[in-house]
């Protein structure tokens, strides 16, 4: 057995014990009705198949049948008189023979069993084809068609696994912070919820999280971040150990209900681990002893289009931000915005501090800080721009 499902398999018996979600939902099959909005191997598919299987299958008959002709034929026919003696025969058309059977005892028996064969093939491949429309498989096959290409195209995008209560608000705030998001869920129906409440806007994929192929599916080479938000600590734990492996610089955050589980979860892979009591708890204090404060960070985090907003960004190496000043930041570029603090996790190393608060324009970008600042849609979409900018030599 793989070391990876020995692994897999230690983790489940190592959290399952500690953990008590309840029963879990079995994967279900797509219902129709989802199957037009997310990937997976719905009934439409398993039509699409059959499909296939019935035109390969017709394909195999009509050579069988051009061959044969052709060789009853003798070299007076032709490949186009053999094609067309099958085509009548399989359409029970009864046209006139281009190929003389009446001194052919053969060709009557070959024309007896093609017949009888083949008219059967005819008839279930367009049964298949039929059934294919009728029940809508087209549609829906387009639709995920489309979105397996829109999923394709995505890059630094947002993978969330789960469409539970908590999975469907990340989808609200990722959305309302415009950016790019991939829901995974294996229940049909919750993703087509999700879908409808987002106006046909987001990507789904039906299937189980934990496993790669459906990450895979989601786009998670390209993503840039991910949030596992099961109901279960033993699926988030499964999908951050799946998700650390198949995409090292991932930034995975996961849901734990259980606070002893939460180590095991960090140790899995994930950068942050959320507890919602937790989380839960220390909200309705501060709504409590700092209501005005709480409101107003509120309100920054989730400001909407055209508002100032609460942002961060992380300067990369080599880029234009890389070695910029605060002031340069200011008047040269022009970028209007309120630089609140910078963090560097290598700044200890240097004897220095990682936070560096309401810090002046004589403070200088590196590669590795993150810059929290304050500011409006069009200043962060220049600092993004700045943040991916080759460094002027």
């Amino acid at each position: 057995m793989p070391i990876r499902e020995l692994r897999v398999g230690a983790i489940r018996a190592t959290v399952a014990p500690m953990s008590e979600p309840g029963p879990q939902p079995k994967p279900s099959a797509a219902s129709p009705r989802a199957a037009g909005v997310a990937v997976s191997a719905t009934r439409g598919t398993e039509r699409l198949r059959v499909l296939v299987r019935a035109t390969l299958l017709l394909l195999g008959v009509c050579a069988v049948g051009t061959v044969g002709y052709k060789l009853i034929g003798g070299p007076t026919a032709t490949w186009l008189d053999a094609a067309y003696m099958t085509g009548i025969t399989l359409t029970t058309v009864g046209y006139e023979e281009v190929i003389d059977l009446s001194g052919s005892p053969s060709g009557r028996i070959f024309t007896l069993a093609l017949l009888v064969s083949g008219v059967g093939t005819f008839v279930y491949f367009f049964s298949q084809i039929m059934g294919f429309i009728v029940e809508g498989s087209l549609d829906r096959f387009y639709v995920r068609l489309r979105m397996q290409r829109h999923i394709a195209s995505l890059t630094d995008h947002y993978i969330v696994c789960g469409a539970s209560h908590t999975g469907v608000h990340v989808v609200e705030e990722l959305r309302r912070a415009r950016r790019s998001v991939v829901l995974v869920d294996r229940d049909s129906d919750a993703a087509h919820a999700a879908y409808d409440a987002s106006a046909g806007g987001l990507a789904c994929v039906v299937g189980d999280a934990t496993d790669d192929d459906i990450l895979r599916q989601a786009g998670i080479e390209r993503a840039r971040g991910l949030v596992a938000c099961f109901s279960s600590d033993k699926d988030n734990l499964i999908v951050a150990f799946s998700a650390r492996a198949l995409a090292p610089g991932l930034r995975i955050v996961c849901r734990c209900v259980d606070d002893r589980v939460a180590p095991k979860i960090r140790h899995a892979g994930a950068d942050a681990v959320i507890s919602p009591n937790s989380i839960g708890g220390l909200r309705m204090v501060s709504e409590l002893v700092r209501p005005i404060s709480v409101s107003y960070f509120d309100s920054m985090v989730r400001a909407h289009d055209g508002e100032l907003a609460l942002e961060e960004l992380t300067v990369r190496r080599e880029t234009a931000l890389d070695g910029m000043t605060l002031r340069e930041l200011r008047s040269a570029r022009g970028v209007d915005v309120l630089v609140v603090a910078l963090h560097d996790e290598e700044a200890e190393s240097r004897g220095e501090r990682r936070w560096r608060h309401n810090p002046d324009g004589a403070a200088e970008l590196r590669a590795g800080t993150t810059m929290v600042f304050v500011g409006g849609a069009v200043a962060r979409a220049e600092l993004e721009r700045l943040a991916a900018a080759p460094k002027q030599v």
